[in-house]
């Protein structure tokens, strides 16, 4: 009977333990959560090839700043969209930083899903996120 339990407890463990490993599976890609400590860095194209990269970052006031790169000479536009709900959008003020690098600003209504919209004229590009309490 002890040698019964044993096997039954020892196949329930290695199940769980079999179940927690396969989450990496069904969540292959988690949103990006930003947060007042915890920026968000959106990517694209390879590292060091001159691709779009926007840092987002936001403080305890929600008001928010992208700093980034784009591959073109004028900054792109870029936008800050509700993501549920209303879809209402936010003003931002774009400026450029350097050759190939710009800076947002502007000021978000809520905590919830957010959507940057970076168009740098031969493609719009949109990245989703978390704005945290």
């Amino acid at each position: 009977m002890t040698r019964l339990l044993a096997v039954l407890l020892a196949v329930f463990f290695l199940g769980l333990a079999g179940l927690l490993a396969s989450v990496t599976f069904f969540v292959r890609d988690p949103m990006p959560v930003l947060s007042a400590r915890a920026p968000v860095v959106f990517e694209e194209g390879e590292p060091g090839t001159g691709g779009l990269r926007a840092t987002v970052s936001v403080d305890p006031t929600y008001s928010f700043e992208v700093m980034g790169q784009a591959p073109g000479a004028a900054p792109p536009q870029v936008g800050m969209r509700r993501a549920e709900g209303d879809e209402s959008a936010v003003e931002v003020e774009v400026s450029e930083a350097g050759e190939g690098l710009f800076q947002a600003h502007g000021q978000f209504t809520a905590p919830g899903r957010w959507t940057l919209l970076l168009d740098d004229g031969s493609a719009a590009r949109e990245f989703t996120f978390i704005l945290q309490e």
